[in-house]
């Protein structure tokens, strides 16, 4: 099969383990990361350490429109339009927070304490992207 040949509903789940393998390949802990039912890419981790590995190391900080701005859920852009007086009901603040990532925290209670896991559900195309950043940095 070529890749011309994978079937589009393929090329999703092809990219999560592809980012899979790249935070493998980083020592970036991480439970599971799937193509969920509604398109996108789960990524599931045991903590909040391991989700900021991911982000410090996939995830360069830059502006607007960007993917750190999309992992931040829309922050950069909704504070960029705070500073110019645009109304955050306004399309484009709402624009910016759909575009934004999905994050869930919860806690699991353990015989030494709570322990907080991370779930993140972000498109493919940022989970390229991300794959694509891990792997030019790897050693």
């Amino acid at each position: 099969m070529t890749p011309l040949d994978i079937p589009l509903t393929d090329t999703g789940q092809l990219i999560a383990e592809e980012l899979s393998a790249a935070m493998t390949r980083r020592d970036i802990p991480h439970v599971t990361c799937h193509l969920l039912p509604c398109g996108h890419v789960g990524i599931v981790f045991e903590s909040t350490l391991h989700a900021e590995a991911l982000l410090a190391l996939a995830v360069p900080p830059q502006g607007p429109g960007s993917l750190y701005d999309r992992a931040c859920c829309g922050a950069v852009t909704l504070a960029e339009l705070h500073e110019l007086g645009v109304s955050l009901k306004s399309d484009q603040a709402l624009a910016a927070m759909d575009a934004g990532w999905a994050w869930a925290c919860y806690p699991e209670q353990t015989p030494t304490g709570v322990q907080w896991h991370v779930n993140v559900d972000l498109t493919v195309d940022d989970a390229a992207a991300m794959a694509v950043n891990l792997n030019a940095g790897a050693r």
